[in-house]
């Protein structure tokens, strides 16, 4: 577990100007927007849609970034050739996988967490009035936060699993890791529908509207499948990545 915590620090300290960049990046974004945040598109029109642009550009950088992270801190290893020395210590060899993959994952969920509190907060602020019937508020943030962890436990799975790929093929390696992609996608939105529907005695989880801080009814609900199988992908996806460094690492 030490070995595993210094390796992670190291692995942070590396990707840590890139990280600050997204942070400040997200930051600003959303600061700018919620200063000209402008819900009424009946009062000013087209820069009530703009208003919006910030928040939908550090969104999609919570989605985005975390696998590219995880990505370039693969490829880096490879360009700058010191892969040779970080599996040459004296661990097993998918534990600096592990500490990459687990960088990418937090970095990721720090992003969502000050992208998705800024959203949050404009949305109170410009939501509904006193007295009138709203979301329960600590429901949505449950299925927010559970959602986005959950995606991010398996797109990075996808991206370690891929540079398994890479690292075990001796040729073609790109053509081969986007292959595996492709398989790999196809057989999980195959399987979404049949192991989903398997697992619907799992119930659902539900979203209810809250007046005058009681609540009122149920608004909507989301089954626990639809997470609990994107997260069992993903950790088998870590896993087989895992297990081609394990096996194909040759110092």
């Amino acid at each position: 577990m030490n070995t595993l915590w210094a390796l992670y620090v190291k692995e942070w300290k590396d990707a840590r100007y890139v990280f600050a960049f997204l942070m400040l990046a997200i930051v600003g974004l959303e600061g700018y927007g919620w200063l000209y945040f402008e819900p009424d598109f009946a009062k000013v029109g087209l820069s009530a849609i703009l208003s919006y642009v910030p928040f939908i550009l550090g969104g999609a950088a919570c989605f985005i970034a975390p696998p590219f992270l995880l990505a370039r801190a693969f490829s880096s290893e490879w360009k700058s050739d010191t892969h040779y020395q970080l599996f040459s210590l004296p661990v097993a060899k998918f534990v600096p996988s592990l500490a990459k993959y687990l960088v990418a994952l937090s970095n990721g969920l720090l992003m969502f967490f000050v992208a998705a509190a800024i959203m949050f907060s404009v949305g109170v602020e410009h939501g509904v009035k006193d007295g009138a019937p709203r979301v329960a508020y600590d429901d949505v943030w449950y299925v927010l936060v559970l959602g986005f962890t959950v995606y991010l436990i398996l797109i990075l799975g996808f991206v370690t699993a891929m540079e398994g790929v890479k690292f075990a093929v001796k040729r073609l390696r790109r053509l081969a890791a986007v292959g595996f992609w492709l398989v790999s996608m196809f057989a999980y939105f195959w399987f979404y529908g049949a192991v989903v529907n398997s697992l619907g005695f799992l119930g659902a989880v539900q979203i209810w509207s809250v007046m005058d801080g009681q609540m009122v009814m149920a608004v909507g609900n989301i089954a626990w499948a639809s997470f609990l199988y994107p997260a069992i992908a993903g950790v088998l996806l870590l896993g087989v990545g895992l297990a081609l460094f394990e096996k194909h690492v040759e110092i």
